[in-house]
């Protein structure tokens, strides 16, 4: 899986920094961007089975972890070793999932 095109990363790196610096007039890409995209990621992890006490904490690292690596994408122009950090990633996710009980699914 890929991390988006460098130019789409770039553009949304822009536009959230504009947004950070400027919150009252770029509110609503502030609530898209940083809690929009964590509730959309709490429910898929917690529709995985994560324990809803860990969901906030997952879905956070995982949305963090997209960010950075297109932070890094951006100042390295390193795809294919941004690319293996982000296949390594969803292996680690992929195993914390197996640690999570079935009756804990949703």
């Amino acid at each position: 899986m890929a991390i988006m095109a460098t130019d789409e990363v770039c553009a949304a790196v822009e536009v959230h920094a504009l947004a950070v610096r400027e919150p009252e007039r770029y509110s609503r890409h502030l609530q898209r961007a940083a809690h929009d995209s964590l509730a959309l990621m709490e429910n898929l992890v917690v529709a995985e089975g994560c324990p809803a006490d860990q969901a906030p904490l997952v879905a956070s690292m995982i949305v963090a972890q997209a960010r950075g690596l297109q932070l890094d994408l951006l100042a390295t122009a390193e795809r294919d070793r941004v690319d293996r950090s982000f296949a390594l990633f969803v292996d680690l996710i992929g195993r914390l999932r197996l640690t999570w009980r079935p009756e804990e699914r949703a």
